[in-house]
């Protein structure tokens, strides 16, 4: 591996993978995201692909239907929270280590 490459690992553990912080990367598959339905089998949540030149598998993850409020929001959450438990370094990610996923926990 190149010294820019690892320069830039390294950038990004320093700067976004704080996991002691419980920071990180969440792998996170869309196809999960969109089995959370309500009991009429409406999506709660949409993902759009968000994704940059230098961050190419990005998306953000928004409720389906904003107009029901807050505590709507809140509770859409409550269903997300358990997919952002499977977070990783940027080492990881790339295949540059054989750790195991880290909790948030």
């Amino acid at each position: 591996m190149t010294t820019e490459a690892e320069d830039w690992l390294e950038k990004m553990d320093e700067l976004f993978l704080r996991l002691d912080e419980g920071e990180g990367v969440a792998e996170i598959l869309t196809s999960d995201v969109r089995e959370i339905v309500d009991t009429e089998d409406n999506r709660l949540c949409v993902v759009i692909d968000t994704a940059l030149d230098d961050n190419p598998e990005h998306a953000s993850i928004y409720a389906a239907d904003p107009s029901k409020g807050d505590a709507h929001a809140r509770k859409i959450r409550t269903y997300l929270l358990p997919l952002l438990e499977n977070r990783r370094t940027a080492k990881e990610i790339f295949g540059l280590t054989t750790s195991s996923s880290v909790s948030s926990e």
